[in-house]
């Protein structure tokens, strides 16, 4: 099953841990909740990749 949830609501769901919790809160599964304007340095999209000229 996968539970499509309200179309609306008072929060969001913010998926992912961050560095400045506890050992548990790290975990990618962490789930936190906040409202929609909620603007902080820990809730975002994080995206990586292999600097050009490093050696594999």
């Amino acid at each position: 099953d996968n539970p499509t949830g309200p179309a609306g609501g008072q929060y969001r769901v913010c998926r992912g841990g961050f560095y400045a919790e506890n050992r548990m809160g790290v975990r990618c599964s962490q789930r936190h909740y906040a409202p929609p304007s909620t603007m902080q340095d820990h809730i975002g999209f994080r995206c990586a990749r292999t600097p050009e000229g490093i050696a594999r």
